[in-house]
């Protein structure tokens, strides 16, 4: 029997590819509700735990009244936490990590900064911030664990070094 996802959360670094997944999801299936911080906030006003529990209990109410949800979260446990919390156990919950290698973050960051620049100068995303949540998700390996990219002090230096003065 086919459960059905009550929430998608989608977890990556910022510039990784979120929105653009879920934008195509919702032209797959219009009645999908977005949960996203960045959606909810002026740009220039920092994220704080306090927020990213007020939207993830505004999904879990979406929920409750028959939605679906596309979640984006940094700390995905905190789902996990507010329907403890709340004493919900029956709503299903997918979980996709999105990866985007780290010289392509800064591609992406580029465009992203060039695209806001010309609509809304406070969308621009500060470019150590995707740097900085890429070291949070993607931890070292064990020797014979697969891993998603390999990152030598050189390689880090390197990229360093081609995209900034």
């Amino acid at each position: 029997m086919k459960v059905k996802t009550n929430i998608l959360v989608i977890n990556g670094t910022s510039t990784s590819g979120k929105s653009s997944v879920a934008k195509s999801l919702m032209k797959l299936n219009p009645n999908l509700i977005e949960e996203d911080l960045d959606l909810m906030r002026n740009p220039t006003t920092p994220t704080t735990p306090e927020m990213e529990f007020v939207m993830i209990n505004n999904a879990i109410d979406h929920v409750l009244k028959g939605k679906q949800v596309i979640l984006h979260l940094f700390h995905p446990y905190n789902l996990s936490k507010c329907m403890t919390a709340r004493g919900i156990e029956d709503i299903s919950v997918k979980k996709v990590l999105m990866f985007c290698p780290i010289e392509g973050l800064v591609d992406r960051l580029d465009e992203r900064n060039s695209k806001a620049l010309k609509v809304d100068a406070q969308n621009t995303r500060d470019y150590l911030m995707p740097f900085d949540q890429f070291s949070k998700l993607y931890t070292k390996t064990l020797e014979k664990q697969m891993a998603l990219e390999t990152l030598s002090l050189e390689k880090v230096t390197k990229i360093y070094g081609d995209q900034f003065d």
